[in-house]
């Protein structure tokens, strides 16, 4: 009886030893597995040189660099006040896959769009905008775009105004998402 008790005892000790060796092994994949999914997840930094932009910029999680803003900024810019009765839809069309997913918001400025395309069309308005310089406020709720409107009916010259344009955005996903634009 001695015997067998010993024995038991000896292979339930080495039935332990194996689970031990197998809990080591599960909790270390365990934890590689969680170093994997930290790293996949955590905010890297991407360099983008897309084929329409003059420069490169950064853009790292949800920060992006001076130079997004700035390539941005001026083809939205362009974009809004560059236009002629002929190019005017054409153009509004084309910032639209930077501008919000919110309804009310799209709503509020293709509305401004749509009155500002009806003005530039019955008043054969031709506008070109010349960029300056980009600004981004310290909070990061806001950027704008200062530069010189020049507008034309016809042959003559209506008005040549500095012109300021504010956009109200959000970065999402490491994308640059305009919530409003106001002409100043």
């Amino acid at each position: 009886m001695k015997s067998s008790f010993w024995s038991n005892w000896a292979k339930l000790d080495s039935e332990n030893a194996v689970l031990k060796i197998a809990l080591l092994a599960v909790s270390g994949s365990l934890v590689v597995s969680l170093l994997v999914i930290k790293s996949v997840t955590e905010d890297k930094t991407v360099v983008v040189i897309p084929p329409n932009f003059q420069k490169e910029f950064r853009v790292t999680g949800n920060k992006i660099s001076y130079e997004y803003f700035e390539q941005v900024g001026f083809y939205v810019s362009d974009r809004l006040l560059s236009v002629s009765p002929q190019n005017v839809q054409a153009s509004f069309d084309s910032i639209m896959p930077f501008l919000t997913k919110d309804p009310r918001a799209v709503k509020a400025i293709r509305e401004n769009l749509a009155l500002q395309a009806t003005v530039i069309k019955e008043n054969d308005i031709y506008q070109a905008f010349y960029p300056m310089k980009v600004m981004v406020n310290d909070i990061g709720t806001k950027f704008s775009v200062e530069g010189t409107l020049k507008k034309m009916s016809g042959n003559n010259a209506i008005s040549t105004a500095r012109t300021t344009i504010v956009y109200d955005f959000i970065v999402q996903d490491g994308q640059l998402i305009i919530t409003s634009i106001e002409v100043q």
